[in-house]
């Protein structure tokens, strides 16, 4: 498996839950990673109701890609990721908020 650990202060995790929609569609649940350095205990967040016909907005996937492409996660991930099809946001001002982070990077 491949993917990014990040350590949050615990007075972050409520605004961190609000954001990934704990209770909402999505749980979490703590699980043991094997990394170059040994075993590591984290939490993540799954989702409880899976749709297979929604496909993400245009504006998460980039999310998604940016993250990737930071971390410097390997080439063949990044191109599984850019192969999901992805769809236009209904809301387009919520695409541009959600883009907005990166315009001072």
């Amino acid at each position: 498996m491949t993917g990014v650990v990040y350590e949050i202060d615990d007075s972050e995790k409520p605004d961190l839950d609000r954001h990934e929609a704990l209770g909402f569609g999505y749980d979490e649940k703590q699980v043991e990673l094997k990394t170059e350095q040994g075993t590591l205990r984290a939490w993540m967040y799954y989702a409880t109701r899976i749709n297979n016909s929604l496909k993400p907005f245009h504006w998460y996937k980039d999310h998604v890609l940016i993250g990737a492409r930071e971390n410097g996660l390997p080439a063949d991930y990044i191109a599984q990721i850019e192969a999901v099809e992805s769809i236009d946001d209904p809301k387009p001002e919520r695409h541009a908020r959600e883009l907005s982070i990166y315009s001072n990077t």
